[in-house]
């Protein structure tokens, strides 16, 4: 227990210093870009990813928005909610969509394949082809990445897992990850994540316990595809 936060045990995934960086970045960013300047002409110029995982029985459902800006990725905005009802989440991702122009063709929305109904709906209430699968087996068959031909992008983690997190242990080594912890509560639980994950024992998946689903971190990961 440490100021009255329990703690999961400390990871191996990503290192104390490399996560202090990322607060470091984030602060630095925060504090140079909050003009008005940067709100009415660069923020409508970057490129933004959204990435949404899903929750299912005990995980939640969580959020994380990025921005590439400076060299830098740095995180906008993480939430998460508790059992949330889902079509409130479904809601929730159009008006973040809508507001941050997620839909440009440019800016994408990464979400975690195993939710189809989820997917659908989103799609529908953003005028996109519900029918994703075919359009993702038209992508496939022209050996183009899904991201060409879509706005809100299914991401299998069944068979991504690895390279998401492989590449996300890239950006945050790199040091070009920007989260300010002082931003918000989702921003701090983000970091906690990062600061508790493991590899599994026998392999180099990331371990999940009943304690911790990682679902800010999956989130992460997820909004980083857009980045590769």
């Amino acid at each position: 227990e440490y100021e009255g936060l329990y703690s999961y045990g400390v990871g191996n995934l990503f290192s104390e210093s490399n996560i202090l960086e990322c607060e470091r970045l984030g602060r630095e960013l925060d504090a140079q870009l909050t003009t008005h300047e940067y709100n009415h002409t660069l923020s409508q110029s970057t490129r933004k990813a959204l990435g949404i995982d899903i929750g299912w029985g005990s995980s939640r459902t969580a959020f994380v928005l990025s921005e590439f800006v400076d060299g830098k990725i740095r995180v906008l905005l993480a939430s998460q909610f508790d059992r949330p009802d889902s079509e409130a989440m479904v809601q929730y991702a159009y008006n973040l969509i809508r507001t941050y122009g997620l839909d440009n063709g440019s800016n994408k929305t990464f979400i975690d394949g195993s939710a189809p109904s989820f997917i659908s709906r989103l799609k529908k209430k953003l005028g996109e082809d519900i029918n994703y699968l075919k359009v993702l087996a038209k992508a496939r068959q022209a050996e183009q990445d899904p991201i060409f031909y879509m706005n809100v992008v299914p991401v299998m983690f069944s068979r991504d897992n690895q390279a998401m997190l492989d590449h996300t242990k890239e950006v945050v080594d790199r040091r070009i990850l920007a989260i300010n912890p002082d931003r918000s509560q989702g921003h701090q639980n983000l970091l906690s994540d990062l600061r508790v994950a493991k590899n599994k024992p026998d392999s180099f998946k990331l371990f999940k316990s009943p304690e911790s689903k990682m679902d800010m971190l999956d989130s992460l990961r997820l909004s980083l595809e857009l980045y590769r």
